[in-house]
């Protein structure tokens, strides 16, 4: 089928969790839902206000970041989660613009839009560029020029099209932090 007879017609697909028996079948929407509603209730913790599975003390901002983007939060505690890491130093920051780039993306979301300008310019505009990018890299962690997924950074991409989350800001969002 095409993508196109596809839309609009209800969906259903199984999920099966190996060992526990667990069967759920319905829409995509319903279970989608359902599994938003899983996450806020299991992982939400109201005391630092992010999301951590099982207490853990270390937060990850790719982790509040995926939730945000994938609509688990209302907007309040999604700039509550975002805000969170953004001040905890001790908060697993993105090592690559991949991760970045989705960052970015879930302050965007979130409504948290002079944080958002801040980080990109920061990420790619600035730290990046002084260490003399003149493209997009794979990997960059500010603080630390060896980081490389493969163990050696002499075999980093070092124009890597996964890296140019910019560019897609520049077109899609409304950027404004350059006119400024």
């Amino acid at each position: 089928d095409s993508l196109e007879e596809l839309k609009g017609q209800q969906v259903s697909f199984r999920i099966i969790e190996i060992g526990r028996g667990h069967r759920a079948v319905g829409s995509i929407r319903a279970v989608a839902s359902e599994l938003r509603k899983a996450a806020q209730e299991k992982l939400w913790d109201a005391r630092r206000h992010v999301f951590a599975a099982d207490g853990e003390k270390c937060i990850s901002c790719l982790g509040q970041a995926w939730m945000v983007i994938a609509g688990v939060p209302p907007e309040e505690e999604a700039q509550q989660c975002l805000n969170a890491v953004l001040k905890d130093v001790s908060a697993r920051k993105p090592r690559t613009p991949y991760g970045c780039h989705y960052f970015v993306e879930a302050l965007y979301r979130a409504g948290l839009r002079s944080e958002a300008d801040r980080t990109l310019l920061a990420y790619w505009g600035g730290a990046m560029v002084e260490k003399g990018a003149d493209t997009f890299w794979e990997a960059f962690m500010p603080g630390d020029d060896k980081l490389s997924p493969y163990g050696d950074c002499r075999l980093n991409s070092y124009c890597h099209a996964c890296s140019c989350g910019p560019s897609y800001f520049l077109r899609n969002l409304n950027f404004k932090a350059l006119t400024r």
